[in-house]
């Protein structure tokens, strides 16, 4: 939890995490207005050549 605002962490059956945070609960580093995406897992450092983390952010205009 980043700011007192729950994250949803779900696991997928191939081990694949995913953590969605609402507007407002990421860290000081990004904007107020701005939810993010998580998406960790072997699959992904295997897709972007080991990188441990997809993000997706979405707002923050």
């Amino acid at each position: 939890m980043v700011k007192g605002e729950p994250a949803t962490v779900s696991k997928l059956t191939d081990g694949t995490n995913v953590t969605v945070r609402p507007a407002g609960a990421a860290s000081w580093r990004t904007s107020e207005n701005t939810a993010t995406v998580d998406i960790s897992g072997t699959g992904v450092q295997n897709f972007l050549y080991g990188a441990r983390v997809l993000r997706f952010k979405f707002g923050g205009y």
